[in-house]
């Protein structure tokens, strides 16, 4: 909730969460080099909105364990929801293209967050936006593969579905 500009009178007021419990883990994040905690209980963060996540870290493992699951079960087709997916089959000097425009979407993602985290609660709308790219093979395509067609670096990475 820090990283996506609340305040911790917005915390409070909007989740169940009282002050009390509040404070102790604005100090737990204090205390873990997370935040600054600044009088009033506000808070300067230590991190960008972007930070990378360590490999299995916390953030990480969270995200594979649950978030990645959720966020993946709608179905997409609300009015402000949008899922593409496209296969393709790139040189390397392309894919390293493809991860810059992830990156600078992703930028331009979080600005327009900062931006908009001057506005009231109440005309916020939380959302969530991925954006991968990584050699992959569909296994119903790669078991059909002739071996003599198995060294290919895509059919060494198998789905996780």
């Amino acid at each position: 909730m820090l990283l996506n500009d609340f305040s911790f009178e917005e915390i409070t007021h909007h989740y169940q969460i009282e002050e009390l419990e509040g404070i102790q883990l604005l100090a737990h994040l204090d205390r873990i080099k997370f935040i600054d905690l600044l009088p009033g209980n506000r808070v300067k963060l230590l991190t960008s909105r972007n930070f990378k996540w360590r490999n299995n870290g916390p953030i990480e493992r969270l995200f594979q364990q649950h978030i990645r699951k959720e966020f993946f079960q709608s179905h997409f087709n609300g009015s402000l929801s949008s899922m593409k997916f496209s296969g393709a089959m790139l040189s390397r000097a392309n894919m390293l293209i493809v991860q810059k425009k992830i990156e600078k979407l992703m930028l331009e993602f979080n600005q327009l967050a900062k931006q908009d985290a001057k506005l009231p609660f109440k005309e916020r709308i939380g959302c969530s936006l991925v954006g991968a790219v990584r050699p992959w093979e569909f296994s119903l395509f790669a078991k059909y593969r002739k071996q003599s067609d198995q060294n290919v670096e895509s059919t060494h990475i198998r789905p996780s579905i």
